[in-house]
């Protein structure tokens, strides 16, 4: 989360049954460039597909949340 409480990044958290996290996949961030990871001037909603369609899959949530999309920003540090 941002300091605004805005979301900066998406990804997948695993636990086993003892609720120990196993694993983090992270998602293709849209504030990121994708293949030199430097800020983008503007967000590139588009890399929020993946996320979108987990949730659609196995969440059962058929739209994209506009929340995932109300952030203004990537700030390092």
């Amino acid at each position: 989360m941002s300091r605004d409480g805005t979301p900066i990044s998406w990804g997948l958290r695993l636990f086993n049954g003892r609720g120990e996290q196993q694993i983090t996949v992270l998602l293709p961030n849209p504030f990121l460039h994708p293949e030199t990871d430097k800020v983008l001037k503007m967000p590139d909603w588009s890399r929020l597909a993946l996320w979108d369609e987990l949730r659609r899959t196995r969440l059962g949530l058929p739209q994209p949340d506009p929340f995932d999309r109300s952030g203004t920003g990537f700030r390092q540090g």
